[in-house]
């Protein structure tokens, strides 16, 4: 049962690392509560996306935004100055 319980312990560390979790997962409640959020904020970023597209299929709409833009500069420190 003390295998089980290590064994367990040592996937739901790996999976909170993987899902960007500072703490890990404590549970299995926990993790599913992250998945379902982490796929909501996904759908909506795509949704948001495809609005975007849709909108610069007009090219003046595009020419607009180009000309507006510009390119964001970095943050003082990324997450791969951390590894």
């Amino acid at each position: 049962a003390q295998d089980l319980d290590g064994e367990l312990y040592a996937i739901q560390s790996q999976l909170g690392q993987v899902s960007g979790s500072m703490f890990g997962i404590q549970s299995t409640m926990q993790l599913e509560y992250k998945f379902n959020n982490d796929i909501r904020q996904l759908k909506k970023s795509i949704k948001a996306m495809k609005s975007e597209v849709a909108l610069f299929t007009d090219l003046s709409v595009l020419k607009t935004w180009l000309k507006e833009y510009r390119i964001p500069k970095p943050d003082q420190f990324t997450y791969f100055d951390f590894m």
